[in-house]
């Protein structure tokens, strides 16, 4: 049975769960209605505006082991897509946790593990989506943000409706896996992912290059190939998409 909390007001809800998971028994969801200090990936921030989507899920992870876990992530990202896609929002994935519409984000996911005994407990699964409307997106965003309402001929979207349905497809999604679907998992967020052809402007450890994305590794690293045939395995700090 899926429990459900919502909160008028939260710094996080990562950080919720992260602070109250001894109490919570998975699957929770935990709803923002307003989300102040969204955790992204690093050190980065999540900045939502008053009608986002703002949400973490606590769950177990079925038979996601350890040794591939970045399964996780991209299970999350394709049910995010196929969401976007039933709306007529043709979406990509922008490694590792990020989903734009052409060059601008409209969604960051940040998925935080826990392991015992060196196998998984759960995750907290948290998922940013931009509903409202945007003007104009502050210039230090790189990408810049979009939102559905961006999007043509789209309807007002109700968060805590949707944040149900993006839940239920995500736990779908993890209750029904099985190691034997890695593979077209794999290639499917292959087929979803940004830059996956061509060559295009990457800061590779401090460096400016032109490189091309070979493949995403089952640990999550990018392996990339620069104009000169060097190849590097990055993690996320090691690398940047420049716009």
């Amino acid at each position: 049975m899926l429990h459900r909390i919502i909160l008028a007001s939260v710094d996080s809800t990562n950080k919720y769960v992260e602070e109250h998971k001894a109490q919570l028994s998975p699957p929770t969801l935990v709803i923002g209605i307003q989300q102040r200090r969204g955790k992204g990936q690093g050190t980065n921030r999540w900045d939502s505006k008053k009608g986002d989507l703002t949400f973490t899920l606590f769950t177990s992870i079925g038979e996601i082991n350890v040794a591939s876990f970045f399964i996780l992530s991209q299970i999350v990202s394709l049910e995010i897509i196929n969401f976007l896609l039933e709306y007529g929002i043709p979406a990509r994935i922008k490694w590792p946790n990020d989903i734009l519409v052409g060059l601008e984000k409209i969604c960051g996911i940040l998925i935080q593990t826990h392991v015992e005994n060196g196998i998984f407990s759960n995750a907290s699964i948290g998922i940013g989506l931009n509903l409202a409307y945007r003007e104009t997106s502050p210039a230090h965003y790189n990408p810049p943000a979009t939102s559905i309402a961006n999007q043509p001929n789209t309807l007002p979207l109700e968060p805590i409706a949707i944040s149900e349905n993006l839940t239920k497809r995500i736990l779908t999604a993890i209750n029904h896996y099985t190691p034997n679907q890695a593979q077209a998992i794999r290639a499917t967020y292959w087929e979803y992912l940004f830059r996956n052809q061509g060559m295009h402007p990457f800061l590779i450890r401090g460096q400016h290059r032109l490189a091309r994305i070979l493949s995403v590794c089952k640990s999550g690293q990018l392996h990339l190939q620069d104009e000169f045939g060097k190849e590097y395995q990055c993690s996320f700090k090691d690398v940047k998409f420049i716009f």
